[in-house]
């Protein structure tokens, strides 16, 4: 089975996927010592009829670390993330 990633609304798996579809992508990194510091953009456009809860889904091997991220939407609201493991921001996300 394919692994999800980039934007999927939650719940639906597969099925609305290509509601949001990945229209650019661009990386810029750097190399500190033995680390090397990346940084994504990407942009998505947004088919969806309606307004709905989605989820980023990007995978990472295990030594990566994700030290922020932020979302810019329609190049007017700015969202940015607060890093937290993952069982933790889901609690936050259900209590929310």
């Amino acid at each position: 089975m394919p692994v999800l990633v980039g934007i999927i609304p939650i719940g639906t798996g597969w099925t609305l996927r290509e509601e949001y579809p990945l229209v650019q992508s661009r990386c810029n990194y750097s190399v500190a010592d033995v680390y090397t510091i990346a940084e994504l953009v990407q942009d998505y456009h947004s088919n969806a009829p309606i307004n709905r809860d989605v989820e980023y889904v990007f995978p990472l091997p295990p030594s990566a670390a994700v030290c922020s991220f932020k979302a810019v939407i329609d190049d007017k609201k700015v969202i940015k993330g607060v890093v937290k493991e993952k069982l933790e921001a889901k609690k936050a996300y259900e209590q929310a």
